[in-house]
């Protein structure tokens, strides 16, 4: 049986040379003898005699002992003492007792303060045995704590993962009672867990038009075992401990416990995510409108061109009509506000032609600044903060001032009982993180131009529909519905982003992000009057595809002296210049026609005529890029034009000395 055992109690042995046992004996004979007890049954051993505490203290410091054999009749100190210091030290260690005259009394006060066993020194057969006993229930004892520890350690790792991740995690039983609420539910229900625990959770974070499905879908699980939204995720409401509701993205999953039923919901606050959905839904929207818009306008453009230059002709020849002239001049009147609009709407689309250049935004509010503060009127107050080290930007100087008037007459008209607004300027740097909150902008640097108002402000609904054209909150007649619109397609086309924020009741702030420019802010130089609108006697050939608008545009050069040929497309156009001893002096061209645009026209003429001078014309910015090709604005007319404006590029262009081939 001895030899039986061996294996098991070898791997006990914490050494390779056998079990280490501790002898606190004042006999050398007598621990002689209990040793080889003890090596008869458990093998090979390692011994240490010790006679005082001292000596004791001394070894149990030295190594780990196996076990401890202690004699009773001790003169130097007692069985208590030794056991006392033994399990201060080494509580895991088998403490028996050996003693040849033990009184039953003095036994049963040695086993009651912690000894394994008491065995007499005439009967140390059992020695081994006792001690076998006492190293495997010893043995068990370190198991059974190293699995607690574990445990223990398993248990805390998985709660600093629950008080760790992002997501709330809530736990409930088969009341629906909170019995897990981790440091994410506190902050994203704003309830401490003390204070939730034990409570019905439908009753704290359940939003109350959904309580009573969310109770019956409970109670139908536990009836029947069949999940309704369990395992899958669902987006549905929560609640705030203030009442308020917000978006939720929710999975829960059944938890198998004995004898009971429980379930754990993971939670996500999607609030964000729902607003960067809609803001591209918005953005998306908003694109659609701007092709619609832009293809409008670019088609007015030709009939308002049309319809001023010819009221112009008309009134030109009616000098005698007081009454006639005044109603031409009302048209042209209508039709320039008409193309004021349509330059709105081009804006909006991003399909203004623009002549932008590097621009210090704090000198151009400088500038309108004057402007403004009439416009704002005395009930309202006018702040600039501006930022002394501002980075200059690439953008339409004209443009940005349209965007500034759009936006303090914004804020002005919300504020008819008196108010303030701020124009202030900032320098931004957005990172790859924060780049992640604007829909359009990549990482880099910008300038921000703020302006916030103290005004009634606008609900979320509305504050959604704010930049679409012609979407306007004032009554009919006082409002076009296009200054926000305006505002959104300028910055846009600019390479920016523009965002509002607003809550009724406590104003309106609209941040308009614009690219920082790395070259400096250029001198201004002197401005010089525009001489006075000449003619000419050179040829022209106008290449327009509306018949109108050629007609209107033949009229005004040859009014002027001017000889005009026209064409309504790019191959009549080429066929003019196979006609013997014509010389064309300049090409003005649509650049979109039917067919071939003006671009490819130019490239085909200006490969047989190099130094050919050529002037485009154009409704809208989207049509005067073609491939690698771009006109620059010395190369441009925007339509719709007048009479003198045209004469005056016309001028200009020919009078432009020509570069040698």
């Amino acid at each position: 049986m001895v030899d039986v055992q061996k294996p098991a109690v070898a791997v006990i042995a914490s050494h390779t040379s056998g079990l280490s046992i501790l002898l606190i004996e004042d006999s050398e004979d007598d621990a002689e003898l209990a040793l080889r007890a003890l090596g008869r049954g458990l093998g090979e051993l390692s011994s240490k005699r010790v006679e005082s505490g001292a000596e004791l203290r001394a070894a149990l410091d030295e190594r780990r002992w196996d076990l401890v054999l202690c004699d009773h009749g001790l003169p130097s100190f007692g069985v208590l003492d030794a056991l006392e210091i033994v399990q201060a030290t080494a509580n895991d260690v088998p403490f028996v007792v050996l003693s040849g005259t033990i009184g039953e009394e003095a036994a049963v006060k040695a086993l009651k303060a912690g000894a394994a066993d008491v065995v007499l020194k005439s009967n140390l057969s059992r020695l081994a045995s006792v001690a076998e006993r006492e190293l495997r229930a010893a043995a068990d004892r370190r198991t059974r704590r190293g699995a607690e520890v574990a445990l223990r350690e398993s248990e805390a790792r998985k709660a600093a993962v629950l008080e760790s991740v992002l997501d709330a995690i809530v736990t409930i039983d088969a009341e629906g009672r909170i019995v897990e609420f981790n440091r994410a539910a506190e902050r994203m229900f704003v309830r401490a867990r003390v204070d939730v625990v034990g409570q019905v959770m439908g009753d704290l974070i359940v939003p109350p038009l959904l309580r009573e499905r969310h109770r019956a879908g409970l109670a139908a699980y536990l009836a029947t075992g069949e999940p309704t939204i369990l395992n899958q995720r669902l987006t549905m409401t929560a609640m705030r401990s203030d009442g308020h509701e917000f978006p939720v993205e929710l999975a829960v999953v059944p938890i198998d416990m004995p004898g009971q039923v429980m379930f754990t919901a993971s939670i996500r606050d999607i609030t964000g995510q729902e607003r960067l959905q809609r803001e591209l839904q918005q953005a998306q929207r908003l694109e659609s409108l701007g092709l619609l818009a832009g293809g409008v306008a670019h088609d007015f453009n030709n009939l308002l061109g049309v319809i001023m230059n010819y009221a112009h002709f008309v009134n030109q020849r009616v000098t005698d009509d007081p009454q006639a002239t005044a109603d031409l001049e009302a048209i042209v009147e209508a039709a320039e506000r008409a193309a004021q609009l349509t330059r709105q709407l081009l804006a909006f689309g991003r399909r203004e032609i623009v002549n932008p250049r590097v621009i210090d935004l704090n000198s151009v509010l400088a500038q309108i600044e004057r402007l403004l503060r009439r416009t704002m009127g005395e009930h309202l107050e006018l702040t600039a903060v501006l930022h002394p080290d501002l980075w200059p930007v690439w953008a339409d100087p004209g443009q940005v001032e349209q965007v500034l008037v759009n936006l303090a007459v914004n804020a002005r008209d919300a504020m008819t009982d008196g108010g303030s607004i701020t124009l202030r300027t900032l320098n931004i740097d957005i990172d790859p993180i924060s780049a992640g909150q604007f829909r359009t902008l990549t990482p880099g640097r910008y300038v921000c131009l703020r302006v916030t108002d103290t005004g009634s402000g606008m609900d979320a609904d509305t504050a959604a529909r704010a930049f679409e054209p012609f979407f306007t909150t004032k009554p009919k007649g006082e409002g076009t519905g296009l200054g926000l619109a305006t505002v959104y397609g300028i910055v846009h086309q600019a390479g920016g982003d523009v965002h509002l924020y607003s809550e009724p009741g406590r104003g309106t702030t609209v941040s308009v992000y614009l690219p920082a420019s790395g070259t400096p802010v250029p001198a201004q130089k002197s401005t010089v009057a525009a001489p006075a609108v000449q003619g000419g006697h050179e040829t022209v050939l106008v290449v327009e595809d509306e018949d109108a608008f050629r007609e209107m545009a033949r009229r005004i050069l040859v009014d002027r002296g001017y000889t005009v040929l026209v064409a309504a497309h790019a191959g009549e156009a080429i066929a003019h210049f196979d006609v013997p001893d014509v010389h064309i002096d300049l090409v003005l061209t649509d650049v979109v026609m039917p067919g071939r645009s003006g671009i490819d026209l130019a490239a085909d003429l200006l490969a047989t005529h190099p130094r050919l001078p050529v002037l485009f014309m154009s409704g809208y910015a989207e049509s005067i890029v073609a491939g690698d090709t771009e006109i620059t604005a010395a190369e441009l007319i925007a339509k719709p034009f007048t009479e003198a404006t045209l004469l005056g590029r016309i001028r200009s262009v020919l009078d432009r000395p020509i570069p040698a081939p």
